[in-house]
């Protein structure tokens, strides 16, 4: 399957998947809490909208079909 692509990191709000697989993305603070979580299907570009969250560091976790999760840090600025 193709990797997952994530860009731009660090962005100022918006944050571009392209999953390889259909699965679901979340972002999560570092307590590990969920605050966002948008469908993903494989192959097609999904923007997420990170504007309502606060600057500073935080978890992307994509959770693919039957795979383990993806997790990767995310940097939102201003």
């Amino acid at each position: 399957s193709t990797p997952l692509r994530v860009f731009p990191n660090p962005t100022d709000r918006y944050l571009t998947l392209i999953p390889g697989a259909n699965g679901q993305a979340d972002v999560l603070n570092l307590l590990g809490q969920t605050l966002l979580s948008r469908p993903l299907t494989a192959h097609q570009e999904r923007v997420l909208d990170l504007g309502g969250l606060v600057p500073g560091v935080y978890l992307l976790r994509v959770q693919a079909e039957q795979a383990p999760p993806t997790v990767r840090k995310i940097i939102l600025g201003r």
